[in-house]
């Protein structure tokens, strides 16, 4: 897109007009010449392509050819730069956010904010539930373990009292042969 142009002028009865043009490629068609008249009685006309035209159509136009129309970007009046300057932190962040269209999106922000809580939240959750799940099947796996080694142990001692019984039933049979 090619650059913009705009001129301001003090005409008789007017208190201020200012005409933009905006040539654009020939591929999105003519240039966009538009022109908005403020007359000392505070009316205001606004034409495009030398046609008048309502405010509406006339801001339907700017913002088709993305020309942000709710801040005052074209015009400083006396007196804004003062307000501007006079406001808190909290004002100021508001007007960029209106200015940078961004205020619009805050809805859709704070919605994506709280998904994005709610999943923060949901994927703590399951990070909990898998340690302790994982600490369960630790704590199985050595039970299991423990278990294990008690019926090994069970084990050795029945062989043990069994070689006891053994050892016991020779020698008690060797007793009775030799006496």
């Amino acid at each position: 897109m090619g650059s913009c142009r705009v001129r301001g002028r003090k005409e008789k009865g007017v208190a201020f007009s200012k005409n933009v043009s905006r040539p654009f490629p020939p591929n999105l068609g003519s240039d966009l010449i538009e022109r908005h008249r403020i007359s000392t009685t505070g009316a205001s006309e606004y034409k495009l392509n030398k046609r008048t035209v309502t405010y509406t159509t006339y801001n339907e136009a700017l913002i088709k050819h993305n020309i942000l129309v709710k801040a005052k970007n074209f015009l400083v009046f006396q007196g804004d730069v003062e307000a501007v300057a006079s406001q808190s932190s909290k004002e100021l962040t508001r007007l960029v956010e209106q200015i940078s269209s961004s205020l619009e999106l805050a809805a859709e922000y704070e919605k994506a904010k709280e998904d994005q809580d709610r999943a923060t939240e949901n994927a703590t959750h399951n990070f909990t539930k898998r340690r302790a799940i994982t600490g369960e099947i630790k704590q199985y796996k050595e039970q299991k373990g423990e278990a294990e080694r008690f019926e090994s142990l069970c084990q050795e001692r029945v062989r043990q009292k069994k070689s006891c019984y053994l050892v016991v039933d020779f020698f008690y049979l060797n007793d009775l042969r030799v006496g």
